[in-house]
């Protein structure tokens, strides 16, 4: 383990690096690199940074803006209601992981993990009701355009 930490590590932070160091990288430099990154967690079945990769990949696709695009700033409501429905998608899969860590913990039989397991759902489950309250209202705002 402390051998892959040790060859994996230089590699995370050469290329988080290039993103701090050139702040004008287009989007589809950054989906690159996640997408190679999230392939070495796979090669190495590291599933917490498979979750994270997936996550940062669909918060990029949904949020990257390239320089050079000033059009894409201003969102059209078909916009916001694909980029909140990537968003509850993510947060969902985020409420399935912590059931699987709370199930993990309740099978440890560990109170203490126990107690944190069920708050880490309720947070998660809590940030999903209020996206899919986001949701419903832009939905309704772009049913009241048409």
């Amino acid at each position: 383990m402390k051998k892959l930490k040790s060859s994996v590590l230089p590699l995370v932070f050469a290329l988080t690096a290039g993103f701090t160091t050139h702040a004008s990288a287009d989007c589809a430099h950054k989906r690159a690199a996640l997408e190679y990154q999230l392939q070495k967690a796979q090669q190495y079945g590291n599933s917490h940074r498979i979750a994270g990769l997936k996550r940062a990949l669909s918060e990029t696709n949904a949020h990257c803006v390239d320089q050079n695009s000033s059009a894409q700033l201003s969102k059209t409501p078909e916009q916001k209601v694909a980029k909140l429905q990537s968003k509850l998608s993510d947060k969902q899969q985020d409420v399935r992981e912590a059931q699987a860590d709370l199930r993990e913990a309740q099978a440890k039989g560990d109170p203490g993990k126990i107690a944190k397991a069920q708050n880490k759902l309720q947070e998660k489950q809590a940030e999903v009701t209020e996206i899919t309250k986001q949701l419903r209202k832009v939905q309704a705002e772009l049913t009241a355009e048409r």
